[in-house]
């Protein structure tokens, strides 16, 4: 292990592998496919990707402990949104690709790569619902995923909302099929691939309503432990590169593709 004064990299290069912390139940984001044994998704791939230009080698094995072997190039690791932020400051991962919203907030706790997509709020809601705004959820239950960006801007900005906290991201989606809660709250990227999951049946029963213009955009950014500049610089020229040879944008219209 790095001491506490060594940046994160050099541990990272003697060991030749990546611990990668991953959302495991957002289809088209970050979702764990049982059958295949592997991550799918936008922030999968964006993470091989990643790992390829740090390390070299896109190695697809999936491992869900760490492994030994000099081949090995990734770890992978399902996070829940309550675990994100935890999980690199105790340095159990290298780094987090789960729609983590940079803020100031955040900032204080751990550090973030530069953006590598930019997400807005949204709001599900019953399809024979009345609700228009968000106004028109004054005093009604929106469920939201603990310790998320939307959970605490909902917390700050609207305590007329009532919130149910989830544990995962996608509860939610089954809270409000099951007529528990009035909405479900996350980002609009998120939303559209839960509904997108569904069967027709269960996605027609519900509709999005837009709040984008309510809230400030969301950047996401890859998270790192504080203090570790060599291993952030070479992330972010990472991220840069695959900006500029326009793979990220290819990665997230692939994505899309339900």
């Amino acid at each position: 292990m790095a001491s506490s004064s060594e940046d994160r990299w050099f541990e990272i290069e003697r060991r030749q592998h990546l611990i990668i912390g991953l959302c495991p139940d957002l289809p088209g984001m970050g979702c764990w496919n049982r059958e295949k044994h592997r991550f799918e998704g936008f922030e999968a791939d964006l993470a091989r990707c990643l790992t390829e230009e740090l390390l070299g080698s896109p190695d697809m094995a999936e491992y869900s402990s760490v492994p030994t072997g000099e081949q090995i190039r990734h770890i992978w690791s399902a996070v829940a949104p309550g675990e994100r932020l935890p999980r690199i400051v105790k340095g159990e991962l290298d780094m987090v690709l789960s729609q983590l919203t940079i803020n100031a907030e955040r900032l204080e706790l751990v550090d973030f790569s530069d953006p590598y997509l930019v997400a807005y709020e949204a709001v599900l809601v019953p399809a024979s619902s009345s609700t228009q705004s968000l106004d028109d959820l004054r005093g009604k239950t929106v469920a939201v995923a603990e310790d998320t960006a939307s959970f605490h801007r909902y917390s700050k900005l609207h305590p007329e909302i009532n919130l149910v906290i989830t544990t995962k991201e996608s509860d939610g989606i089954y809270l409000l099929l099951a007529g528990d809660v009035d909405g479900m709250a996350n980002d609009n990227v998120n939303l559209e691939g839960l509904l997108a999951s569904l069967p027709k049946s269960d996605s027609q029963r519900m509709r999005e309503i837009d709040v984008a213009s309510a809230f400030d955009p969301k950047p996401f950014g890859v998270c790192i432990k504080k203090g570790n500049p060599i291993f952030m610089a070479k992330l972010n020229r990472a991220i840069a590169t695959l900006k500029q040879n326009g793979v990220i944008a290819r990665l997230f219209e692939a994505s899309r593709q339900f």
